[in-house]
């Protein structure tokens, strides 16, 4: 939300686009690792509540073991609650990609994300509709493209292709989505209220 509010307002968007990765649930950045520092109360209450601390820590590498503090309990609710002002604020509508999981040949949500084990609805869908976001799951698009790719020859698997990783995406990943969100974004732009979106029409 911070780069939304610091950068992205300034560009007056109609529509934001967040990408929500399954990864996004864990509360800590595995990056910011204790690197000791000493075990300091005040340093400690300035790093939870000021975000020029937190800058100016992970700037010279003095990352505070309790940094969690500053995140919270539950980010991904928080998150919305604040993405939901802004877009109330700004007046821009918001749409919430949900990248799939690469695991060999599988391409899929993973259970453990979802509401239940018969729900059929995942746990994000389910915050996003509490706070009236539109939601976009990627994983029938993925499949969809994985079929065609291997009915016209190409034999690399799924994960090896898409996100060798299981989760982030490799460069031709990239580019693959960036096309189904240009026609998600194009489909959107026609029930904007107050759409400036022009690169969707045709010329």
């Amino acid at each position: 939300m911070e780069l939304l509010e610091t950068k992205g307002l300034a560009f007056k968007p109609d529509l934001v686009v967040l990408m929500f990765l399954a990864n996004d649930y864990i509360n800590i950045n595995s990056s910011m690792v204790f690197v000791g520092f000493w075990q300091s109360k005040f340093f400690e209450f300035l790093f939870a509540h000021s975000r020029l601390i937190r800058w100016l820590s992970q700037r010279v590498r003095l990352i505070h073991y309790n940094h969690y503090k500053s995140l919270g309990e539950d980010n991904v609710e928080s998150g919305l609650a604040r993405l939901r002002e802004l877009a109330d604020t700004h007046g821009f509508e918001v749409l919430i990609a949900i990248w799939p999981r690469f695991t060999g040949e599988k391409i899929y949500n993973p259970p453990e994300h979802f509401v239940g084990m018969d729900s059929g609805k995942m746990r994000i869908e389910e915050k996003a509709s509490r706070y009236k976001f539109k939601t976009l799951k990627l994983s029938d698009n993925f499949v969809e493209h994985n079929l065609a790719r291997i009915k016209a020859g190409d034999s690399t698997i799924a994960q090896a292709y898409y996100a060798p990783d299981q989760i982030h995406p490799s460069a031709k990943a990239a580019k693959i989505v960036a096309k189904f969100l240009y026609k998600e974004v194009c489909r959107h732009s026609k029930t904007l209220k107050n759409s400036s979106i022009n690169f969707c029409k045709k010329k």
